[in-house]
């Protein structure tokens, strides 16, 4: 048995005049603020971020800084882009990145998940990775870095190429990307482009040049939907020979074709495919930045196109705010190339690049986004006018590019015609568009108002009886009138017309009732005009033709409370989400929402000017 000692110290006696010491009562217990779950967000004015309130990112003033006489920048916020690279190799630490990159390979979500990074220590990053942000002017920038891909709905598949590798004498590799349909032949692993490519005149790894020749391959025929054999494509023709000179229009063209790979793809490749599209995109967002603000660098018209492939990757992308900065962008690149200037050597310059041949493409593209942009916001074009017939010398994008053929095609007559007819069904689009601007700023009275729909309606009603002959050929829809038309392929850019036409006509509509209650809603005329844009589709619309009435679908799926009809919509929409545009799955989303309002509301309401605009680009 052990035996310890403890010695303690003798207990001091307290002193005589101390007095006792009594417990406090308990106070009230403070109850720990815990604050309301929300959505952050990190775009908005300036001025709203520094105060840490939501903005509703009106321009060119905010409501906040209006209602408190602040100064606004708008929604013009300045575009950070952070860079991650990966860190310095350190040894020992090889296995435990593969296992972090084989736990993530295997994890996949259906959302992006933004993690913010806190200080500047080391963090193990695996690939470049770069994320935009909108940040204020007086504050540091945050840093984000995208962690998971982004699930898709339906994927597209599509024989890309074929890689062959050929053993020298010297035991090398050279490889060598083939189009899936030519025949098999080693190509300068230097250039990894189709034969039929000419490559730009700085070098490409294997990578980029795999994404730019999928861009030149694939994405090109599915931005200009009537892709055939008379139509030209500029993307897969001009494009290539136009960013021999400019690396920032290459690694743009890069950036969406690895974009359209990734929303095509799954699993690790889509993350892959992603974090390379964002680091071309960053790059040519930083090339911009750092040549503009040097001194005497003049634009050019491939620094044009540029800007207007990066509104292509956001629409594919579906970022609203990214898209109209960069339209907002292409409109100062275009003021400065096509308006006269003082300076003898930048006016020189500038009528060189107006007797360029892809001008009227250029400008072309440039409104078909812009008008697109309008009926998405009624916020206008943010271009003023009908310059795609002034400065642009005509409008030819989807229904054939005459400027650019050597040869009219048999059916040159109504194409010409249809390109008549859509180019001036853009300026009414363009007009109601600033109607429903001037409406939403309180700029008109409703007598005024009144006025103006009437206008517009019969702008409406007068290009109708100005339509060409083959619309008349659409009016039953019936198989053996059809069948019997000489050329097939002119009724269904007649259809979509139409379509764009009926569209229109309910776009208007809802423009001018906006927060009217006094306006009867007109569900029959809105019934009647949606069936007839559903059936003009689903009879003429083919394949990824489908993608040129994806407006004229969108406006007739949100009108529509016909069950068979939504159906057919949702079906359509999902069937379009494998080529790979995410503006697709959110019309998609949007379309779910209005019509489980139209499920608990089956007596119908009054929309806004905010029920009625949307932040997808739909052209």
């Amino acid at each position: 048995m052990e035996v310890r000692t403890v010695v303690c110290d003798p207990v001091q006696p307290p002193p005589s005049n101390a007095q006792p010491q009594l417990p406090e009562p308990p106070g009230p217990e403070k109850k720990k603020r815990v604050r309301r779950w929300h959505h952050r967000g990190f775009t908005g004015c300036s001025t709203c971020r520094r105060r840490h309130v939501r903005c509703d990112e009106a321009s060119p003033s905010c409501k906040n800084c209006t209602r408190l006489g602040l100064e606004c920048d708008g929604s013009q916020g300045r575009m950070t882009f952070k860079v991650y690279g990966p860190p310095q190799p350190t040894p020992g630490l090889s296995s435990t990145g593969a296992k972090k990159r084989e736990k993530k390979a295997n994890r996949t979500q259906d959302n992006k998940q933004v993690m913010k990074q806190e200080g500047d220590g080391e963090e193990d990053v695996e690939e470049l990775v770069l994320s935009p942000t909108t940040v204020g002017d007086s504050r540091p920038p945050v840093e984000y870095r995208f962690e998971e891909p982004i699930s898709s709905i339906g994927f597209m598949t599509i024989d890309l190429r074929k890689v062959k590798r050929e053993e020298d004498d010297d035991n090398s590799v050279d490889i060598g990307l083939v189009p899936a349909t030519s025949t098999t032949a080693s190509l300068n692993p230097s250039k990894y482009c189709s034969e039929h490519v000419k490559p730009p005149i700085f070098s490409l790894d294997y990578k980029e040049g795999r994404y730019y020749t999928h861009f030149v391959d694939q994405v090109a025929t599915l931005l200009l939907i009537y892709d055939n054999s008379i139509n030209i494509n500029p993307y897969r023709k001009y494009f290539p020979e136009l960013s021999r000179s400019s690396p920032s229009m290459a690694s743009a063209m890069e950036a969406l074709g690895a974009l359209h790979l990734a929303n095509t793809s799954r699993g690790e490749q889509r993350i892959t495919h992603f974090q390379h599209a964002m680091g071309k995109y960053g790059e040519v967002v930083k090339s911009f930045r750092t040549r503009y603000k040097e001194a005497g660098q003049g634009l050019r018209l491939p620094d044009f196109a540029t800007c207007l492939l990066l509104a292509l990757f956001e629409m594919m992308d579906s970022q609203h705010h990214n898209w109209a900065i960069h339209l907002k962008g292409a409109r100062e690149i275009y003021r400065v190339m096509f308006y006269p200037n003082d300076d003898p050597t930048k006016e020189t310059q500038r009528l060189a690049e107006m007797n360029h041949p892809l001008r009227r493409f250029l400008v072309s593209l440039l409104s078909y986004l812009d008008v697109a942009g309008a009926c998405a916001t009624s916020e206008g074009t943010v271009v003023e006018g009908s310059y795609w017939r002034t400065l642009g010398g005509g409008w030819e994008y989807n229904l054939g590019i005459p400027s650019l053929s050597s040869e009219a095609p048999a059916d040159n007559d109504p194409l010409h015609e249809l390109r008549q007819c859509w180019s001036i069904m853009m300026e009414i689009q363009a007009a109601i568009s600033t109607f429903g601007k001037a409406k939403h700023q309180g700029w008109m009275s409703q007598e005024q108002q009144d006025l103006v729909y009437r206008e517009l309606l019969q702008r409406l009603i007068q290009w109708r009886l100005d339509a060409p002959d083959c619309f008349q050929k659409l009016s039953e829809l019936d198989d053996e009138a059809l069948s019997s038309y000489p050329y097939p392929d002119i009724l269904e850019y007649t259809g979509c017309i139409e379509a764009y036409e009926k569209a229109t006509n309910i776009f208007l509509y809802k423009i001018a009732a906006a927060d009217r209650p006094d306006i009867q809603l007109q569900g029959e005329i809105f019934a009647t005009l949606s069936t007839r844009i559903l059936n003009l589709i689903s009879t003429l619309a083919k394949d990824v033709g489908r993608l040129a009435v994806l407006w004229p679908l969108f406006i007739a799926g949100r009108e529509t409370w016909d069950e068979v009809e939504q159906k057919f919509v949702r079906e359509t929409m999902i069937d379009l989400q494998r080529y790979g545009f995410k503006n697709v799955e959110r019309g998609l989303e949007e379309l779910e929402k209005t019509w489980f309002k139209q499920r608990a509301f089956p007596e119908g309401w009054v929309d806004t000017m905010d029920d009625v605009r949307s932040s997808i680009l739909l052209p």
